[in-house]
């Protein structure tokens, strides 16, 4: 609209100046009145790139829908008037679109060729600005295809090429990108540098101000250079306004990795909690599945296997969805091939038509001349035509067989994979399990010999009483010292001390529950915990099995069971 307004003014005051036509002339014999076939084209040039551009933002939504094949449509044909209104502009956005189709649907040959043509034409026709859009694009497909020193080149380009132009916001993205590569090359002095020059292209509160700070900590981890990665990570996590919240998800969970490595496990804890909480609120699944990963580790290395186990259970749930996410992408991935590879079969047999018709036209004209000729050969290539047809159908229907079937073998290989994980989860659980019953029998070990020993000293200190009724001083001295090593609170103490190890936060949880037991009911559910026989419990209370089954009528009476209802079970699934 606002070229149209242009041109219709330079009308309006071209023929405005007509009454002034002959003064001017005078004084400018130069001066030249446009004619009207040169209105006429401009005119016609406005209309022409107003359509392709109307053509082209349709194009651009059927896109972002994914559906490729109607936005290849308008693409097409946005490049058709740009080559016949000969718009650079037109052909360039044209083509790179379509190569952006071919990114999206991951034929990155598809992409980067088209990405190429576009660079050509950017390169020789247009402004400095597209040329930098499509280095970018080209780097990224060469960086997504693994082939890291063709990305550097392209990238470093653009770079240079902005940072020349004084466009601060371009330098501030092409930046960020090269350092990132560099931190995939393990070139750590230049993605650092590459990085902080990045933060001073763009303002503090742009999120890409951000992104580029956390590239920088990533720098910094992978040079083991820990206080600095979680100085800048920390600072992050902590801004207030001007950040995202799913930048500062990432930052907690950066930040939890960090101080991991540093064995900072509880100040880690607090930062992959915050993580989880934020990404949860979000729906941000990898992210969430992360910080339960750090969690779950975290766990590992303070030898808190209940709170391993626990985030383990919780990282499985999370896993479960990530997983159906990813088969979701994976099957859009496919259908977007599939449909493109539709999309060039039916252009290609589309072609084929319009040849046949070409020359069907020709035998035409020319049939005018040879009349006897016509109708033989125009039969002749009807024959051929409908064949040709019959194949191409044929064909078509074997390319859409063996998609199918492609698709039905990756499915099957998904089915597998998400198979091994949960076999996978449940060894580590039953691993895990393994090792509690471990350190409860070390623990009734423990407690067995300390109650033999004492056993011992008890048999000694009873004979020494005997012999003589009355004992030498010395025995009696003897006798004192054997009694003061008979240390049963020291004893139950220690046990304490080992059982805490393995079920952290028990008898707290069992007080909080049962607030009327006292230090002897406690010391005989932890005996039950670690599935200690009723022999070996009334040995270590030194009590008779009869005593035995008192406390424990007692002990169901304090817990508030039911009849139905066993009291070991109960205990062993607090």
């Amino acid at each position: 609209m606002f070229k149209y307004l242009i041109v219709c003014c330079f009308i309006f005051f071209s023929f405005s100046g007509l009454s002034l036509s002959k003064d001017l002339q005078k004084d400018s014999p130069d001066f030249a009145i446009p004619s009207k076939e040169y209105i006429a084209k401009s005119l016609s040039d406005l209309e022409a790139e107003t359509i392709g551009d109307s053509l082209l933002h349709k194009g651009i939504r059927l896109r972002d829908a994914r559906k490729l094949t109607l936005a290849l449509d308008y693409f097409a044909e946005v490049l058709k008037i740009g080559k016949e209104e000969k718009n650079h502009r037109l052909q360039f956005l044209a083509i790179n679109n379509i190569g952006l189709c071919y990114y999206v649907s991951a034929e990155y040959a598809k992409a980067l060729d088209h990405y190429l043509e576009a660079y050509e034409i950017a390169k020789d026709e247009l402004p400095t600005n597209y040329e930098l859009t499509i280095l970018n694009n080209i780097a990224l497909v060469y960086k997504r295809d693994r082939k890291l020193d063709q990305a550097l080149a392209f990238f470093l380009k653009a770079y240079e090429s902005a940072v020349k132009l004084g466009l601060n916001k371009k330098a501030a993205e092409y930046g960020i990108n090269l350092g990132t590569l560099y931190n995939r090359m393990e070139e750590f002095d230049k993605a650092k540098t590459k990085l902080e020059n990045a933060t001073n292209f763009i303002n503090p509160d742009a999120e890409n101000y951000h992104f580029a700070r956390i590239s920088l900590a990533e720098t910094y981890e992978l040079k083991n250079e820990l206080h600095q990665a979680e100085k800048i990570l920390s600072e992050i996590a902590k801004t207030g306004s001007g950040v995202s919240e799913s930048v500062k998800v990432f930052a907690h969970n950066r930040l939890a990795r960090v101080q991991i490595a540093s064995g900072k496990y509880d100040e880690a804890r607090t930062n992959a909690l915050k993580a989880a909480e934020i990404a949860k609120n979000l729906d941000l699944i990898h992210s969430e599945y992360d910080a339960y990963n750090y969690l779950s580790e975290i766990g590992e290395k303070k030898n808190n296997y209940q709170m391993a186990y626990e985030y383990l259970q919780k990282n499985k749930t999370v896993l479960n969805t990530l997983q159906q996410l990813r088969n979701q992408e994976k099957f859009s991935e496919l259908q977007a091939k599939f449909e493109l590879s539709k999309y060039e079969y039916e252009l290609q047999a589309a072609e084929e038509r319009y040849d046949s018709l070409q020359k069907f036209y020709t035998i035409i004209v020319t049939g005018l001349i040879l009349i006897g000729v016509l109708v033989t050969y125009a039969a002749r290539i009807r024959w051929l035509n409908m064949r040709q047809k019959n194949n191409l159908l044929q064909k078509k229907e074997e390319i859409a067989a063996l998609e199918l079937e492609k698709s039905q073998a990756q499915h099957m290989a998904l089915e597998q994979e998400i198979k091994r994980k949960e076999e996978q989860a449940t060894m580590s659980e039953q691993l895990l399990r393994e090792e509690i019953e471990l350190k409860n029998k070390e623990i009734s070990s423990r407690a067995l010999v300390s109650a033999t020993k004492n056993d011992i000293l008890h048999q000694v200190i009873t004979r020494i009483e005997k012999a003589n009724g009355s004992a030498p001083n010395g025995l009696n001295s003897l006798k004192n010292e054997l009694k003061n090593t008979i240390d049963i609170d020291k004893d139950w103490k220690d046990f304490v001390v080992h059982f805490e190890q393995t079920h952290e936060g028990f008898f707290q949880q069992l007080m909080k529950k049962h607030k009327s037991l006292n230090n002897n009911d406690l010391r005989f559910i932890a005996y039950l915990k670690i599935n200690l026989g009723s022999k070996e419990i009334a040995r270590l209370l030194n009590i008779t099995p009869a005593s035995f089954r008192k406390r424990k009528m007692r002990l169901r009476d304090k817990l508030g069971l039911e009849r139905h209802e066993n009291l070991e079970t109960y205990i062993y699934n607090l």
